[in-house]
């Protein structure tokens, strides 16, 4: 999985699982997010949404993706 240049949230390549079976509104933030190198704007005019609910929708999808690790931690 790339990575984004954002030091504070690295992916790895077990998170793409996790993140494909996340409803697409997550999905598609973090794809764009890795796209577009973690730019709010243009990942605002990629998914045809406001700054504020690209900053929002990623927060969720961040918080989603540590649950499905903790979760996955928990049952290997």
């Amino acid at each position: 999985m790339a990575r984004n240049s954002d030091p504070r949230f690295d992916l790895v390549e077990a998170d793409a699982a996790l993140i494909a079976g996340m409803k697409p509104i997550y999905a598609d933030v973090f794809s764009a997010w890795l796209e577009e190198d973690g730019a709010y704007g243009r990942m605002a005019a990629k998914l045809n949404i406001p700054v504020g609910t690209v900053k929002s929708r990623l927060y969720r999808a961040r918080q989603n993706l540590d649950a499905l690790r903790t979760a996955n931690k928990d049952i290997a």
